[in-house]
């Protein structure tokens, strides 16, 4: 089982066990997953906590345990991030560029919703900066 960490607990504890982190959403975080079987980080939804560097923490920490991984897929599926959480989103990219440095093949899924060019944009800006190999996918509302 993956341990759980939610925004209101002390996040001084990394919440991660030998299988990852899973962080629960709420109206302020996004749903976070690191798997270190599989070698997958998924993020999703809303970010603008409160603080930034204390809800990601955590996150850099368990993105570690993936340096040995042969692969590591990654899934960005964020609606909105403040400013605090963009730094943040883009330290974990600078991690990722490290691994991809040393040999492991990074993929990263960056989805917007139909019609948020600003949202794409921001990936292709990540993307130029970074130079990692970013796959746009366009999720369409269901009608």
């Amino acid at each position: 089982m993956i341990n759980q960490v939610n925004e209101s607990e002390t996040l001084s504890q990394t919440g991660v066990n030998k299988e990852g982190l899973l962080i629960e959403p709420s109206r302020t975080t996004p749903y976070v997953r690191v798997d270190f079987a599989d070698g997958i980080i998924e993020m999703k939804g809303r970010s603008s906590p409160q603080d930034g560097i204390r809800f990601f923490t955590p996150i850099f920490e368990s993105i570690k345990n993936l340096e040995k991984k042969s692969s590591i897929k990654v899934v960005f599926g964020l609606e909105y991030f403040n400013t605090t959480s963009a730094k943040c989103i883009f330290n974990v990219f600078k991690q990722l560029c490290h691994f991809a440095k040393e040999g492991v093949d990074v993929e990263i899924d960056w989805m917007y919703d139909e019609y948020d060019d600003d949202m794409k944009e921001t990936g292709e800006d990540f993307e130029d900066i970074t130079h990692l190999p970013f796959r746009y996918v366009e999720r369409v509302p269901f009608n």
